[in-house]
């Protein structure tokens, strides 16, 4: 089988030979080319399937896909001389029909090739699920072949790349500017790509391309941070989304009567200005203004995805920060470091707002009873709508606050950061105490699949952290194999329901995993036999009625990281884990019941509440007063009973975060317009004239990755180096010369 392997190859190559001279020639013919791109498609398939390992290494396939991008950019280079030419409307189309033909048939080999890859290779998931949602027929003539792990890897890599090379197929062809003008194929192939390989970042580039062509500035901007924030980043992923916030920077708009419209470009605007790390106390401004339409829009109507990709944002901005802090070693430039700080405030701030909006849901849709032990039971299991939306987005940030616990400390940074923090804890942990309490914790368990928000984070590095411990992982078995997908053989998907009390259950897992660790300001207790979530105020003396309560268990911070100087990115420590003091044999799973029945289980020295103000505390009233009034006295932030309840519309501007007197800039209601480094902001007043970009003009200023090239990857493929003198392929029209 080498042997012939060998042999094929040889042919292979002088095939390539004769077509890249060909390529070279004055006039060569469509039928010229077609006949040598099939051949070599043809020799290349037998190779590949005769040694995979030998093709592999001796780049069968990406020689064979540089052939089809030499033939490609020919095309493209010949329709651009007729983009001007109104008197050459026919023979335009008649090099844009043999340009689709050759499309066609390009796509057709890729298609059969991993239909046949799929019926040649048993035991193979991933490639039977891509085949199947292809409707690819996976019946075999033969027998299939059984191969080793390490070849399976190189099958699996070869179907994502063919997967992303069908979306640039499609991609292609659509750019033709045809009356039915559709990307929902190429994007089909790339979301295909992107589920074989979730840890590379490629297809998330190819997809913020489409986005762009779309107009779509929140998508190409989503797209490109994914790309980013992957394990396998995408190298021309970071160039091409500074490219994308130089356009946004540039443009002007004015905001519509559509609250959606106006909250994704503000937010764009934001995210934007954030990337320069300019300072600014109109920064501050905008931040307010999308917070507080972020909460409206949440809270009125649902706008599908549109909050999961704000938090994945938002999540990726930092991480990406982060990594060019890390990349810079020592000489860390202000301008990086205050980058980090934006997103990390602004997390903040999200999170915050999130915890806002749910907390009045909690309180209006639940339904407390007595039972004869005088414990409070929730009995209404289901959610309201708007805590639906929230509870999603919620989990994430609670991945992102075990993963960023290191900058949340309330010891840590400014004296308004540290007030920030201090909100988010204590909000933190009122709705810990409440998801306790209003929901049976001890009845939920968290579903054997992969929820929704989670198969499409699965390639998301922030959430992967392996600093994280188990209790963290949402995306793992006890094993520590991946979970299945939904709509895999055996997988029975749960109702809606019960996938919300899931996630419910993993946010408070998460809670109750984060007190156990020393430098988290937050604190567990169930003394009175209601479980309830503390926050922890290292600087307040615990005072004479909680002495003897917190004795023993009250958790403080070190001083170790009280600073208010510039930021120092540093790794964090793993998180310990303090369930490992139980039986080693002891399964995870077994650990973590154990740790969420312990919540209802009262110590028998205490007494029990009975009344909601031995609950709540003794300042308790049934109203929506502010959960907590923030003050210029630190010391006010006592370890106390769960405090007040939040108001059913939280705003911005009575709380924390809210600008002190003079910190910000007057706004002239008139005239205001948004400058490089923001000096002035005023929401409203901007001209949308300019803010859309031409679909081609923005495919060509992105880049992309030519998998097969023997070009610089950092080129854009709209300017290929190779072969890009060479003459025309002869169209057959001799009165022409083209330009």
């Amino acid at each position: 089988m080498a042997d012939s392997a060998i042999h094929q190859w040889k042919c292979a190559q002088q095939i390539e030979e004769e077509l890249l001279t060909l390529l070279h020639a004055c006039k060569p013919t469509y039928e010229d080319i077609e006949n040598l791109i099939h051949k070599l498609r043809t020799l290349s398939e037998k190779i590949i399937f005769l040694d995979f390992e030998f093709a592999a290494k001796l780049c069968v396939e990406k020689r064979l896909w540089h052939a089809h991008t030499l033939i490609n950019n020919r095309y493209r280079k010949i329709l651009g001389r007729y983009k001007n030419e109104t008197k050459l409307i026919v023979e335009k189309r008649k090099v844009e029909k043999h340009y689709v033909d050759f499309i066609k048939t390009s796509q057709f080999f890729y298609k059969s090739y991993i239909q046949r890859l799929a019926s040649h290779f048993s035991g193979i998931k991933g490639l039977l699920r891509v085949a199947g949602q292809l409707c690819l027929d996976r019946t075999s003539s033969g027998e299939s072949t059984s191969v080793t792990p390490e070849v399976q890897k190189l099958i699996e890599n070869s179907c994502h790349v063919t997967l992303l090379q069908l979306g640039d197929l499609s991609r292609y062809r659509n750019m033709l500017g045809t009356k039915k003008r559709s990307w929902e194929p190429a994007m089909g192939y790339y979301q295909l790509a992107n589920e074989i390989d979730p840890l590379s970042g490629m297809a998330h580039n190819k997809m913020a391309v489409i986005a762009l062509a779309d107009e779509n500035h929140l998508n190409a901007v989503y797209h490109l941070f994914r790309a980013i924030a992957a394990p396998k980043p995408d190298v021309l992923a970071p160039g091409n989304l500074e490219i994308e916030f130089k356009k946004i920077l540039a443009a002007r708009f004015t905001t519509k009567n559509d609250p959606l419209a106006k909250l994704m470009r503000w937010f764009i605007l934001l995210q934007a200005n954030f990337n320069e790390g300019i300072e600014s106390p109109s920064i501050v401004e905008l931040q307010n203004e999308v917070l507080s339409k972020l909460c409206l829009c949440v809270s009125e109507e649902s706008y599908g995805n549109i909050l999961e990709k704000f938090v994945l944002i938002s999540i990726a901005a930092q991480y990406y920060s982060s990594q060019r802090l890390k990349d810079q070693g020592l000489e860390k430039s202000t301008e990086a470091m205050r980058v980090f700080n934006y997103h990390i405030d602004f997390n903040k701030r999200m999170m915050f707002q999130l915890l806002s909006i749910l907390l009045p849901e909690l309180d209006q849709h639940s339904t407390i009873s007595k039972d004869t032990d005088e414990k409070l039971i929730e009995i209404h299991e289901k959610i309201s709508i708007v805590a639906s939306r929230v509870i999603p987005a919620l989990r994430h940030y609670t991945l992102w606050l075990a993963s960023s616990k290191e900058y949340m400390k309330p010891s840590f940074g400014s004296s308004q950061t540290k007030i920030q923090s201090k909100q988010l804890w204590i909000s933190y942990a009122i709705v810990l105490t409440k998801l306790v309490n209003y929901f049976p914790v001890k009845k939920m368990a968290t579903v054997p699949y992969l929820l929704d928000e989670d198969d499409k984070t699965i390639g998301f590095a922030p959430f992967r952290n392996t600093d994280l411990i188990k209790a963290l992982d949402f995306y793992s078995k006890p094993d520590g194999q991946l979970k299945l997908h939904i709509g895999e053989y055996g997988v029975k998907r749960s109702d809606k329901d019960v996938e919300m009390q899931s996630r419910i259950l993993d946010i408070v897992c998460c809670g109750i995993q984060l007190q156990l660790d020393r430098e988290i300001p937050l604190q567990l207790q169930n003394d009175s036999g209601i479980p309830v979530f503390h926050f922890i105020d290292k600087n307040q003396v615990p005072s004479n009625s909680h002495s003897k309560t917190f004795k023993n268990s009250s958790t403080s911070l070190t001083d170790n990281d009280a600073q208010n100087n510039d930021l120092a990115v540093k790794v964090p420590d793993e998180m310990p884990d303090k369930c490992e003091e139980s039986d080693s044999e002891d399964s995870f799973e077994l650990s973590m019941n154990r740790m969420v029945d312990s919540l209802l289980e009262p110590s028998p020295n205490e007494p029990k509440l009975d009344s909601p103000e031995s609950f709540y505390g003794p300042n308790f009233r049934a109203t929506s007063e502010p959960l907590v009034r923030i003050t210029n006295n630190a010391s006010e932030y006592c370890l106390q009973s769960t405090p007040k309840l939040l108001p059913s519309l939280p705003g911005l501007y009575s709380t924390a975060f809210t600008p002190q007197p003079n910190e910000l800039q007057k706004i002239s209601p008139e005239g205001s317009k948004l400058f490089r480094h923001l000096s002035t902001f005023s929401p409203e007043k901007y001209d949308d004239q300019n803010f859309k970009v031409s679909a081609v003009d923005g495919i060509n200023s992105y880049s992309f990755a030519n998998y097969s090239s023997h070009r610089s990857s950092s080129k854009s493929f709209s300017r290929p180096r190779t072969r890009d003198t060479i003459e025309p392929i002869s169209t057959g029209l001799s009165n022409y010369k083209p330009k």
